[in-house]
């Protein structure tokens, strides 16, 4: 039930994040007075469509549910003599209808991180934060040492930590005393992850490697603090900025990392469908702040892939649009929808390959 629950959340930040983006495009296009053929959430073939009576555009849900589109009449460089096409407008025009889906998903980002700010926000519990304001601590484990006591019982990255020897803990410090008290004999430590709550029995170390502790884990004491409505606007436009300055360094450095060596599992740091819906999976149960985290984060990150100059993506037809607007005339009819089209199945291909290594990981 819980794994159903979890798919059905997912499933709904997917489809917001998407069909915001594309009703970003969807209402730009209306604007310009470009006509809408056809409104798509996921990629073809098409399993079902809905022209509305009187309506211009048929609403369709396709098999590859990856992403979204939006196709517009003349967006290929056809009827350029046709007011309503898009090969008519203006560069303007083009670039704010082409434009307008990253935009939605920094809008929906903003508010969404806005709303969570002002509900309960998700802050780490350290020294410096006043525990009388945070509510709902959890203590979360925030990484896993290789070959420690932790990994081999199983224990994983985002796992909360519920009890131990049937003790509630409370704190990281309460983890760290009775771990103490038991070095050299089996505990068992009760875990929640993805939804579900179980036990691992594992001993900790008298004597372990600098820096790991007795059973080898990196612990964070996660809690949610409300903001008030500048606070959470401020914290909103920081974590859109962040998300974006670390989406474009791990990029970076999986690029760099095809000609050097860059250090640490920088492929580890990418996730397809599956690895989101494991991260949802994590989390949800943690509350309604937490999912709205997750979509905030998700629908920066699109805004943030669908910018870059790459062929099929909203920055690859900015590019195009440019080249055109530099050279004075369009390129020939259809070489940019034949480009489009190449860098649509190469990024199908790597969001395949991505979620194998997801999968692998899993298993």
């Amino acid at each position: 039930m819980d794994v159903l629950i979890a798919l059905g959340i997912f499933i709904a930040i997917l489809l917001v994040v998407v069909l915001v983006h594309e009703a970003g495009h969807f209402v730009a296009a209306r604007m310009m007075g470009v006509k809408v053929e056809e409104f798509g959430f996921g990629f073809p073939p098409k399993l079902y469509g809905y022209r509305p009576e009187g309506s211009e555009t048929e609403y369709t849900v396709n098999a590859l549910p990856l992403g979204g589109f939006v196709r517009l009449y003349g967006e290929d460089g056809s009827y350029a003599d046709d007011p309503r096409s898009f090969a008519a407008k203006s560069y303007r025009a083009k670039v704010f209808i082409v434009g307008a889906g990253v935009g939605m998903n920094l809008l929906l980002a903003l508010a969404v991180f806005g709303i969570m700010g002002l509900l309960g926000a998700p802050v780490s519990v350290d020294e410096d934060t006043d525990a009388g304001e945070v509510t709902n601590v959890r203590v979360l484990i925030a990484d896993v040492a290789s070959d420690s006591p932790a990994q081999e019982a199983g224990l994983e990255r985002g796992s909360e930590i519920v009890s131990i020897n049937g003790t509630s803990v409370a704190s990281a410090a309460d983890i760290k005393r009775l771990i103490s008290q038991a070095q050299g004999d089996s505990i068992e430590l009760m875990f929640r992850s993805g939804g579900e709550t179980d036990t691992a029995e594992l001993t900790p170390r008298e004597d372990p490697p600098e820096g790991e502790g007795a059973i080898g884990i990196v612990m964070r004491e996660m809690g949610l603090k409300r903001l008030g409505v500048l606070e959470a606007a401020e914290q909103a436009v920081m974590r859109v900025v962040g998300i974006i300055v670390g989406t474009a360094v791990v990029l970076g450095k999986l690029v760099a990392s095809i000609f050097v060596d860059v250090g640490g599992n920088v492929q580890g740091q990418v996730a397809g469908p599956v690895g989101i819906f494991a991260v949802v999976q994590q989390m949800y149960q943690q509350g309604f702040s937490y999912v709205l985290l997750i979509t905030g984060a998700l629908s920066t990150s699109l805004a943030f892939i669908n910018i870059l100059p790459i062929p099929a993506l909203d920055g690859g037809r900015w590019a195009f649009l440019t080249v055109e607007r530099i050279r004075g005339k369009e390129l020939p009819e259809g070489v940019t929808e034949q480009i489009h089209g190449a860098g649509l199945l190469l990024l199908l291909g790597l969001i395949i390959v991505v979620t194998i290594k997801d999968i692998m990981e899993l298993l």
